[in-house]
């Protein structure tokens, strides 16, 4: 444990939270960890390893979870998503280099609380009639790097698809295994993965692999309405945390 000596105990406890209540609203609902994670760790962490923490555990649960909706996956739509994101994924990354932590934390906050609202309202399908595919890929690559959070507006794109929402799910899985492993390989070339990030990395999978086979059993124990209230308010905190943190830092500076 010498080797993260200056990570408190309570920040420990903090990722290792965020990432199990993540990954349990991941694979019990669909959303989760990519909403969580990253801008979670933006409270913890310096911006840039906070982002690439939260992309590789994102890209590692996506490569976990897709063998299982691999036969629904539709090429088409998901080569669109991904080519359009690759146009957007180094201007988030670029944005991470010039806003830094305070403004990172703003900007997750703000959007952390809106896909919250989003899900209260079940308002994705009409904000998703005003946006294409090639728009929201654009988008969704942005938001990858970051914040390592693709999902919301991705979906928007593919609400203009006729694709049946057992597919939707399928096409955004293999969507983040492209755009998490782009944007993880861009962050290489910035910040090149450490002792430390390793070893944050590695420490953090048991909770992920415990919270997978709960996530299981809540999908099929537990009503789809008590999860998404669950994440919902977990949202809300999460993102009132993060602009409150973010805005004071501003304020301060």
């Amino acid at each position: 444990m010498a080797l993260f000596a200056d990570i408190p105990t309570n920040a420990w406890l903090a990722a290792t939270g965020l990432v199990a209540l993540g990954t349990l609203f991941q694979v019990a609902s669909g959303v989760g960890l990519g909403l969580i994670a990253g801008p979670g760790f933006l409270l913890l962490l310096d911006a840039p390893e906070a982002v690439q923490l939260g992309i590789a555990l994102n890209l590692l649960l996506s490569c976990l979870l897709l063998p299982f909706e691999r036969k629904d996956v539709d090429r088409e739509w998901t080569l669109q998503l991904s080519l359009w994101a690759l146009l957007g994924i180094p201007l988030g990354l670029l944005f991470v280099v010039w806003a830094g932590g305070t403004w990172l934390r703003v900007v997750g906050g703000v959007l952390v609380l809106l896909a919250s609202l989003q899900l209260m309202a079940g308002g994705a399908a009409k904000i998703g009639q005003h946006f294409g595919v090639r728009s929201c890929g654009v988008m969704s690559g942005a938001m990858t790097g970051a914040l390592g959070m693709p999902g919301p507006v991705a979906l928007w794109g593919l609400l203009n698809s006729p694709l049946p929402a057992r597919q939707i799910r399928a096409v955004l899985r293999a969507y983040f295994v492209v755009a998490y492993g782009v944007a993880f390989l861009l962050y290489l070339g910035i910040n090149a993965v450490g002792l430390r990030l390793a070893g944050l990395f590695l420490a953090l999978i048991p909770a992920m692999v415990i919270s997978i086979a709960i996530g299981v059993v809540a999908k099929q124990h537990l009503p789809e309405l008590w999860l998404r209230r669950g994440l919902v308010l977990l949202l809300l905190a999460m993102g009132s945390v993060l602009l409150l943190d973010g805005v004071r830092d501003a304020i301060e500076f």
